[in-house]
């Protein structure tokens, strides 16, 4: 039904004015605001609490002398997007490089070097064919997958119906395979097990990460997270002319029905305060629980129906600080993937802090699937410690041995978890994923978890709010 129009409306849109609200100052909401811009918008961010950046924050902690970022956020190469609006935004600085390497709870490590003479998705093959934690003919076979699935295509292809265990079933891959490769791969990107990602989402990372040509590094923060998408983006959206408006949680949108030769169209959002302000265009980037409550609002519960956002699940992420005595990683290394435990991920940064010690970060995806309830809880923090202390211990039998050098020590630790860090990508969602386009002529979606080709990433949040700014420009 038709909503009628606020009375406290403060701002009047001039005849072809281009003016557009952005709902939510998360990673999609940024990248909506600045592509809009380059669009020829006049793009506004309206953002529920004080700070921009969303799931990329950091928080204070009694006792530390810096920050704590909520998760480890590592980015690779291959995410052009994210790389093209770091950039454009100035954020290079913040940022350090460092290749691919794999170690296992026997402690064998191994990094992957490109061959410089190959094409550039074949840089790897070498590499790849030395890999020590397969053997030779699983190594072929899983070559052999990685192709598969690199030029995978839903349309052509029932695959997509699948769970992907039951994909790596039909292809007969051994156990020791997905432990040691498949397993790590879909749960740190993925942030779920096999048994619950659809193919599709494994393909579309597959194709990303491996046949895009670019090297196989990380992308590391060098600086606490707020003070990246917070502090330093703040800064340049000022320096743009681009407005912010903090603290102010929009709580519905009014809108007109379609009429005749006049599409449905949005025309004006409500603060939690109860100011209303119109604009031209709208892009809601926020999360799925907050879209649908401001949907629900707004009096769309049949949109919110045929959106479907009560079949998404949340995937949790939990991440452990560990401050040490001495750096597990020789420098200028700083990134290990961890197979067989249930960390995945080990961010060594480099400087040391101290009255804190050299920090690391250890990252366990899909911490509902490998963590009991009782340590996804604060009360099961020092036993998640523990654990990861164990997979560490097994992985760098050499780092935490005493011989020869002052005892190894734990000086600090902390255990954060974002019960709602990502969508699990079933078979019943991933592909069935809204795009960015509502049946409101001036109204889009953006986020992670609408249609952007990939599983709910950073490259992807970007993706999203690019392609939310282009719905209006067509």
């Amino acid at each position: 039904m038709s909503i009628s129009q606020p009375n406290n409306n403060r701002n009047t849109s001039a005849p072809h004015s281009r003016r557009l609200a952005i709902i939510g100052g998360g990673l999609s909401g940024i990248a909506a605001a600045e592509h809009a811009q380059r669009l020829g918008f006049t793009p506004e961010i309206f953002e529920w609490s004080g700070t921009l950046g969303g799931r990329l924050s950091s928080f204070s902690v009694p006792g530390f002398t810096d920050e704590i970022d909520n998760g480890q956020h590592v980015s690779m190469n291959c995410n052009t997007e994210l790389a093209g609006l770091h950039s454009r935004l100035s954020l290079e600085q913040f940022f350090v490089s460092s290749p691919l390497s794999f170690v296992n709870r026997a402690g064998k490590q191994y990094a992957l070097h490109p061959f410089p003479f190959l094409p550039h998705r074949w840089k790897y093959l070498f590499a790849f064919l030395r890999f020590p934690f397969i053997s030779f003919s699983e190594r072929i076979k899983t070559l052999s997958l990685l192709k598969k699935l690199g030029t995978f295509s839903a349309k052509q292809n029932e695959q997509h119906k699948k769970c992907f265990a039951a994909f790596l079933a039909e292809h007969k891959v051994s156990n020791a395979c997905i432990n040691s490769f498949w397993q790590p791969m879909v749960l740190s990107a993925l942030c779920e097990t096999i048994d619950s990602v659809c193919v599709q989402a494994v393909a579309d990372v597959v194709h990303g990460t491996f046949f895009t040509g670019c090297p196989l590094s990380f992308q590391i923060p060098a600086a606490p997270l707020k003070q990246i998408y917070h502090t330093a983006v703040a800064e340049k959206l000022q320096q743009l002319g681009i407005p912010v408006h903090y603290f102010s949680r929009v709580k519905r949108l009014y809108w007109n029905e379609a009429a005749e030769n006049e599409p449905a169209r949005v025309f004006a959002l409500e603060t939690a305060s109860g100011e209303a302000f119109d604009f031209d265009y709208f892009i809601l980037a926020v999360p799925i629980w907050r879209a649908r409550d401001i949907l629900n609002h707004s009096e769309l519960e049949e949109y919110v129906d045929e959106l479907g956002l009560e079949r998404f699940e949340s995937g949790a992420v939990t991440t452990v600080h560990l401050y040490l005595n001495r750096p597990i990683l020789p420098p200028p290394q700083s990134v290990a993937v961890l197979l067989n435990g249930a960390g995945q991920f080990l961010v060594c940064h480099s400087a040391k802090n101290n009255t804190a010690g050299y920090k690391h970060t250890i990252t366990i995806s899909a911490a509902h699937r490998l963590l009991s309830d009782e340590e996804l809880t604060a009360k099961g923090s020092g036993a998640v410690v523990e654990k990861v202390l164990q997979q560490l211990s097994a992985s760098f039998p050499t780092v935490f041995s005493s011989e020869g050098q002052e005892p190894f020590k734990v000086l600090h630790s902390r255990v954060t978890t974002y019960f709602e860090a990502a969508f699990a990508p079933t078979v019943a969602v991933y592909s069935a994923r809204p795009t960015q386009q509502t049946p409101f002529c001036n109204l889009a979606l953006a986020g992670d978890w609408t249609q952007t080709g990939l599983p709910a990433t950073m490259e992807g949040a970007v993706i999203s709010g690019q392609k939310a700014a282009e719905v209006f420009a067509e």
